[in-house]
């Protein structure tokens, strides 16, 4: 699997207008697609996370909790290309380990 990274550090993250995340999967595209969709499969396990709502048609919304408060969040899937691209909205958020926890108006892109 290739991998890169365009922020170094801690402090990039926090200043940075966006990031950008690569790499290459051995799934195809209809598969991968396909689990970005199901967030439940891919944006927990880690800080018992709580996800409500749907993320799979156009408009659709849907919230995240997690890490006993340090993380809320809700999104709206604002775009859909089958197999090739997903984006929500963020529409209201309180992320309490970032300098300004709300991300309101961000756009989450893969």
């Amino acid at each position: 699997m290739e991998k890169s990274n365009s922020l170094q550090s801690q402090a990039d993250l926090e200043s940075a207008q966006s990031y950008s995340y690569y790499f290459v999967s051995s799934k195809s595209a209809a598969e991968v697609f396909s689990i970005l969709l199901d967030v439940d499969k891919w944006w927990s396990g880690l800080y018992s996370e709580n996800i409500t709502g749907n993320s799979d048609q156009l408009n659709d919304v849907f919230s995240f909790k997690a890490g006993a408060g340090a993380h809320y969040s809700e999104q709206t899937l604002v775009e859909l290309i089958p197999n090739q691209r997903v984006a929500w909205l963020v529409t209201n958020s309180n992320l309490s380990f970032i300098k300004d926890p709300r991300e309101q108006g961000k756009r989450i892109k893969i």
